[in-house]
C-alpha cells in the first residue's frame, strides 16, 4: 500500500518506555507520520504471522483427530450417517 493513500481510521494506545514517550512527544508532524506508518506496517506483518500460525496449527489439530477417528474404526460411511441422522 502507498504511504500517500494510507486513511488512519483507529487510533490505539500502547505503552512504551519513557524515553519512547519522550522522543516521540517531541517528534514533528512528518516523523510522528512515518512513525505511524512504521509502526502500522509493522503490526499488520505481526498479526498477519500470528493468523498463519493459528491456521497452521488448527489443520495440525484438524488432521491428528481425523487421524484418530479413522484409527478407531470411524469412516466416510459412518460420519455421514452421524451427520445426516435426524433423531
Amino acid at each position: 500500500m502507498s504511504q500517500d493513500n494510507r486513511i488512519f481510521q483507529e487510533e490505539i494506545t500502547i505503552k512504551v518506555s519513557p524515553q519512547i514517550a519522550a522522543a516521540y512527544s517531541q517528534a514533528t508532524a512528518e516523523e510522528k507520520q512515518q512513525l505511524q506508518i512504521k509502526l502500522a506496517d509493522m503490526l499488520q506483518e505481526q498479526l498477519s504471522i500470528m493468523r498463519r500460525d493459528s491456521i497452521i496449527e488448527l489443520r495440525k489439530t484438524m488432521n491428528a483427530m481425523s487421524q484418530e477417528a479413522q484409527e478407531r474404526g470411524l469412516t466416510t460411511e459412518i460420519l455421514d450417517g452421524i451427520l445426516n441422522d435426524e433423531e
